[in-house]
């Protein structure tokens, strides 16, 4: 038998290996006899041999075959089926550990059941065979379809806004991580900070502060924090997150195409265990509808797949809404003319620099123009279009990394910045380069013939770089403290062109100078704690798991527990129970939920409303309107169609097993 794999925090996808044939090989005899092997004349005396087991094996799992017991399932089991497998590996949960006897899914052996370290011990979950999953794809999106579909058509698929977005948001990441502004919290997450100009700037919902914990789904920070450290544009420095300029020189050389293309690709890994190809395959069969996720999950479950459409919504896949029934989303159309229509405008609205050194960048642009602002400006928020500002700061930083001085003057004179704006810039520059502190080793030359010489000599004139300055001063060791404070005060910019700030005891020194992560004031850091407890749980968790799994075992024995007498007297007494019992509202409510959570019926003592006479309905329930109007949307075995069930209309309800 191959056992399940689940890491440790809540939010990681249950890692399930299992295939078709290992688990019908852990099966009893006799269960593998009523279910997979027909023909037998006396199965209760017949020994199953492996020759036997093999046989039936493969021709269960023909393409054939497998689309006739799929077809051959009632409509609320092939819908049972289709959540299973849109879960992949992060499995359907169960209400407990003995649900699973309950659910007749399990004999038509397109799906198992698992329990996290075997019987008795931890959470219970449906998971389907990766083997089946792509034979049954069309059928399993036509059964989430069915259920999920909200009732209202669009008069045609919504285009994406702009499928040049996701480069454009590359661009601004590696913007922010060339500024240092993607700093680290005292967790390993992104801090508070970093968080909060990321979301102001990019369009990707997966965002978090959360620490890059082992196991965990995707990258902690979010899918485009993900993605850029893969392609290596940015690379953790364990204070921060850096660029790699070579690197996103090189992917700025790619073509669109491609570039969208590998985008795409992360997709797959980022959302590593779910169940990516079906609800590719679901947005497809769903085109020109609104599809409302409270119908096809149970709220146990939801939340991962609304992480995906949060992914597919940021790729400019679908749209998502709000309507009385909770999230919905519509796919998109995205062709590849709106990629050449986008690329085609991108020029055509210019950036504009105001007298007052802001900057208002047209969402069009490519992302190397933005990232080229990056240099010179800083971006502060994304409305419709990019707005930043340009400020002495943002001028010394970049004349500090080592950008020439010519090359800010000619990106304003590019886009014919105002004269204030190129005369006050130009004063910065002025201002900036009049000195500098020097904490490398320096050669000096006092001699104009030995200078002379020395630039002369080419093997050792590759090794030095030349900085012109009126006078060197050499600072007295252990005055360097007096010297820093006093130029800083009379308002000098201590860093020297292309190189990093003096840091003397750890201390950074330097006006208009961000301080390293290292260098964080105590109080800072127990702000980004408390803004990160909610993660901290998780983190601990990991930590006390050496591990760093849990396995899951599947679940093969399908004895009956026989419930008590006493057991059953105390269930029926609760508003759960199996008779119809008068409820408050609130309490219809829960017990509503529970049965979707458990995969129960109802049976509703129903007055009658529009369409639907008065009588007791056992109903199968698929969705629940908790407005004004609370009402129940369920399905009546073996009566096409779904029906409303008013709250206020019901006199008694009970659940019942299905």
């Amino acid at each position: 038998m191959i056992m399940a794999e689940q890491h440790t925090t809540t939010s990681t996808p249950v890692r399930v290996i299992t295939t078709f044939r290992d688990y019908v090989g852990s099966l009893p005899h006799q269960w593998v006899l009523d279910n997979l092997i027909s023909g037998a004349a006396d199965a209760s005396r017949r020994i199953v041999s492996s020759a036997m087991v093999k046989e039936a094996v493969a021709a269960f799992a023909a393409k054939g075959a497998l689309t006739k017991r799929f077809k051959a399932l009632p409509p609320a089991l092939r819908f049972r089926c289709a959540q299973v497998y849109l879960m992949g590996a992060g499995g359907l949960t169960l209400s407990d550990l003995t649900a699973y006897r309950k659910e007749p899914i399990l004999s038509s052996l397109l799906v198992f059941a698992a329990a996290q370290g075997g019987p008795g011990a931890g959470a219970a979950k449906l998971f389907g065979f990766d083997e089946f999953e792509p034979t049954l794809r069309p059928l399993l999106a036509e059964a989430l379809f069915g259920f999920g579909d909200a009732g209202e058509c669009l008069p045609s698929a919504p285009a994406a806004v702009n499928p040049m977005r996701p480069l454009s948001d590359v661009a601004v990441v590696c913007s922010l991580a060339a500024q240092g502004q993607l700093t680290r919290n005292v967790h390993g997450g992104l801090s508070r900070s970093a968080l909060n100009a990321l979301k102001r700037l990019i369009h990707d919902p997966t965002l978090s502060g959360r620490s890059a914990a082992s196991g965990v789904l995707g990258h902690p920070a979010g899918f485009l924090i993900g993605y850029c450290l893969k392609e290596a544009l940015i690379v953790d420095t364990e204070a921060e997150y850096a660029v790699d300029r070579q690197a996103f020189s090189a992917w700025l050389n790619r073509s669109v195409k491609e570039r969208l293309r590998r985008i795409n690709d992360y997709v797959e890994d980022f959302l590593e265990g779910s169940g990516f190809e079906l609800a590719i395959e679901l947005l497809k069969r769903a085109e020109g509808h609104w599809v409302a996720v409270n119908q096809m999950l149970p709220e146990v479950d939801r939340q991962a797949f609304i992480r995906a459409l949060g992914v597919f919504e940021f790729l400019g896949r679908v749209q998502t809404g709000h309507s009385h029934g909770g999230l919905r989303f519509a796919p998109c159309r995205l062709a590849a003319d709106d990629v050449a229509a986008f690329s085609a405008d991108e020029h055509k609205r210019d950036t504009v620099i105001m007298p007052d050194f802001s900057v208002i960048i047209p969402q069009e642009v490519s992302p190397a123009e933005l990232f080229d602002f990056s240099v010179i400006g800083i971006l502060s928020a994304f409305d419709k279009v990019y707005n930043g500002q340009i400020t002495k700061e943002s001028v010394s930083n970049a004349l500090s990394a080592g950008v020439d001085a010519e090359l800010l003057r000619g990106w304003l004179r590019k886009r014919n910045a105002a004269a204030n704006v190129v005369k006050t810039v130009e004063e910065w520059i002025r201002e900036f380069c009049r000195l500098y502190v020097s904490r490398g080793i320096v050669l000096a030359s006092c001699d104009e013939t030995v200078t002379r010489q020395i630039a002369a000599l080419e093997p050792l004139r590759k090794h030095l770089t030349e900085m012109k300055a009126h006078t060197v001063f050499m600072i007295k060791q252990g005055s360097e403290h007096k010297v820093l404070n006093m130029l800083e005060k009379l308002g000098f910019d201590t860093r020297m062109p292309g190189g990093e700030a003096v840091n003397i005891d750890k201390v950074s020194r330097g006006a208009g100078r961000r301080a390293d992560s290292a260098d964080i004031p105590a109080d800072d850091e127990d702000a980004e704690s408390a803004w990160q407890d909610d993660d901290t749980d998780d983190d601990i968790q990991d930590r006390q798991t050496p591990s760093g799994f849990r396995r899951f075992a599947p679940l093969t024995d399908f004895g009956t527990a026989p419930d008590s007498p006493r057991q059953k007297t105390a269930m029926n007494r609760t508003k759960y129970g199996s008779g119809l019992k008068a409820l408050e509202q609130s309490e219809m409510i829960h017990v509503v939920d529970y049965a979707m959570l458990t995969n129960q019926a109802l049976v509703i003592d129903y007055n009658g409303s529009a369409y639907i006479k008065p009588n007791i309905y056992t109903v199968v329930p698929l969705g629940l309107d908790k407005g004004i109007d609370a009402a129940v949307e369920a399905e009546i075995p073996y009566v096409r169609g779904r029906k409303q069930f008013y709250l206020d209309k019901i006199k008694r309800i009970a659940v019942v097993a299905q």
